[in-house]
């Protein structure tokens, strides 16, 4: 079965706003065993789209269409598809009172011209909106379907899940269903996995198995295409054996897990408490841990100490550390780690100190340059990272490689 995406907006073009929907539609058909050959991005033209969609539909068995299903008169999708497929608008009564009660139901008074989402193409079956006033339509001609679906990307996922999905899944034009598996990898880069890997990738069939590069870290996808759901978690279970057996140590985990969760998770099951001391990452490693809900049972709290006198004053760094070895280094990390979890009355104490850039780098330690320290009371572990140019990725990267040292360091891998 042969699926093209229509995304519709003026902003995605412009590049105000991420074309997620896209990407999300594409991985869904994708499990679904449907094959999406085509994406396209149009904007608010009526012309420009009516010969889009005429291209889809002599090349396409499915067309989902998403944005401009809005109120407005820039909101074309309804009248444009009216056109090319043939089929006049009708108002539905049913669509008109849902809009009018989803506006009474938040006190609120309706402009008018939200009964322009009551106009759907004859023939065309409504799906509804539980998140906002724009439903959604499917059109069936002559073998193929037509899903039209918001742009707002929490309204088109839902209505997707709830009223496409089950649809379908019930097609027999489906050949079998695509499973996958992603293993989550912090350490080695892209380009190293992917040549550790380079003999399971030469020889894949069915599986199949591809690197992919993360933020600030390296996910591997193992995809299989099989009618029958068993067979092919079996596959993807003997390829995954394959995978951590060359390098099971850098997995941290699978799917949707985070390095947040993963240590958290492991803190919580050895019944250890973390204490923070940030210096580059000015408190997002402890925003990444609290995220996480439950997080209360392990992490006590932390520390950012920005400049040397609050390194100091507020962890207990000895001046002449800073002057002799520097703030950016590995003795003061050690230094700041043990005084956060001196303060804090914490089992472990990390600490992360580095330069982030864009300036403030020397030729011995430049920008990038990261040191990270682990105190507890049986250990003392301290590493330096040298990680890239841009402020914004070594912030983040540095706060995987201190999640990473705990994950290591809980499971005895370092």
């Amino acid at each position: 079965m042969r699926a093209e995406i229509i995304s519709i907006g003026t902003e995605l073009l412009l590049g105000d706003v991420v074309n997620y929907n896209a990407a999300f539609l594409g991985e869904e058909l994708a499990r679904l065993g449907i094959d999406v050959y085509f994406i396209s991005c149009v904007g608010d033209n009526p012309g420009r789209l009516e010969d889009t969609l005429r291209q889809a539909r002599a090349r396409a068995d499915l067309i989902l269409t998403t944005g401009g299903l809005g109120p407005t008169s820039d909101d074309i999708t309804r009248e444009v598809i009216a056109r090319t497929f043939n089929c006049p608008l009708e108002r539905r009564g049913e669509v008109e009172t849902m809009i009018r009660e989803f506006f009474a139901s938040r006190n609120r008074s309706m402009p008018e011209e939200n009964l322009r989402q009551a106009f759907f193409p004859r023939g065309a079956v409504p799906l509804y909106n539980n998140e906002g006033t724009a439903p959604g339509f499917m059109l069936e001609e002559e073998g193929l379907l037509v899903f039209a679906l918001p742009g707002v990307p929490p309204e088109m996922k839902n209505m997707f899940k709830k009223s496409v999905y089950p649809r379908l899944l019930s097609l027999e034009r489906r050949e079998g269903i695509i499973f996958s598996r992603t293993l989550r990898i912090f350490g080695p880069g892209e380009s190293e996995v992917e040549n550790r890997l380079s003999r399971i990738i030469a020889s894949q069939t069915n599986p199949t198995i591809a690197p992919l590069a993360g933020k600030g870290e390296v996910r591997v996808r193992i995809t299989c295409k099989e009618k029958d759901e068993k067979k092919a978690q079996e596959k993807i279970e003997e390829m995954v054996r394959a995978v951590k057996g060359i390098i099971g140590e850098y997995i941290y985990g699978e799917d949707d897990d985070t390095l947040e969760r993963v240590t958290g998770n492991l803190l919580e099951k050895n019944g250890l408490s973390l204490a923070l001391a940030e210096s580059c990452t000015g408190g997002l490693v402890g925003s990444r841990i609290t995220d996480v809900p439950g997080s209360s049972k392990y992490f006590l709290g932390g520390i950012v100490a920005y400049s040397n006198k609050m390194k100091i004053e507020s962890l207990g760094v000895p001046p002449e550390t800073i002057e002799k070895e520097g703030a950016v280094s590995e003795a003061t990390a050690l230094a700041m780690a043990r005084g956060a979890k001196t303060r804090v009355g914490s089992d472990l104490g990390l600490a992360i100190t580095g330069v982030a850039g864009p300036e403030g780098g020397t030729p011995e330690k430049p920008v990038g340059t990261v040191c990270l320290g682990l105190i507890s009371d049986q250990r003392e572990i301290a590493m330096t990272c040298l990680l890239g140019s841009q402020r914004e990725q070594n912030k983040w990267r540095a706060g995987n490689a201190a999640l990473d040292l705990i994950r290591r360091y809980i499971l005895d891998l370092i």
